[in-house]
């Protein structure tokens, strides 16, 4: 019984570490990364002062789960044409966004910390992930700086960030989540090991049980 018991969750933790392998397995996750395709790794970052760098607002494994007008369609989104999210950086005289990009021409009609914006083309869904903002960012010392994301001021979802799945015309908004799973838990870290994905804190929880 006792070997029985070691080969199933052997066989759990063999199974996570494959699924993982392919970054956030969680459809509809927004988080921000160094790595343009949504790596979990990338979420904290240790930065040069005065060097800027690159951060990315990624979508991953996005699904319209009532995909026209339908309930529970887990339907693949290919195509996105807009996004609403509070994206929230640190204030302070040590840390700097210097440009921020979307993948086409955009309007943002947020205000603040808030995003809603809408692109004037589809923008493509690669490889299970697709970027929705780039942000060049500075920081002139070796402080932690951890940068959190939740719903907008005034969400077309209530309380839910979401996005636009532009092959949908009849219910084209889907709701989506911060990777971390929870609000309060920061995306993204600066000098910090703070942001944990979703994935990363499962597979932690289960290698526990070897230990």
């Amino acid at each position: 019984m006792k070997k029985l018991t070691i080969s199933v969750w052997a066989l759990a933790a063999l199974s996570l570490m494959m699924v993982s392998s392919g970054y956030a397995v969680n459809p509809n996750q927004l988080g921000i990364y160094t790595d343009a395709s949504g790596d979990p790794a990338t979420a904290n970052f240790t930065a040069t002062p005065n060097v800027p760098f690159m951060a990315y607002l990624v979508l991953t494994n996005p699904v319209n789960h009532s995909y026209d007008g339908g309930a529970d369609t887990n339907e693949p989104i290919t195509m996105v044409n807009g996004f609403e999210c509070r994206v929230t950086m640190p204030s302070t005289n040590t840390f700097f966004v210097l440009d921020t990009t979307y993948p086409v021409q955009s309007l943002d009609l947020g205000a603040g910390p808030s995003h809603v914006v809408g692109f004037n083309a589809n923008v493509m869904v690669t490889g299970n992930s697709l970027v929705l903002c780039t942000w060049e960012i500075m920081v002139t010392n070796t402080d932690t700086f951890n940068i959190f994301m939740g719903p907008s001021q005034f969400p077309s979802i209530a309380g839910k960030m979401a996005i636009l799945d532009a092959g949908d015309a009849q219910d084209p908004l889907s709701a989506v989540y911060v990777s971390t799973g929870d609000t309060s838990i920061p995306v993204f870290s600066v000098n910090g090991t703070d942001a944990v994905a979703v994935d990363n804190e499962s597979w932690g929880g289960v290698k526990a049980l070897f230990r």
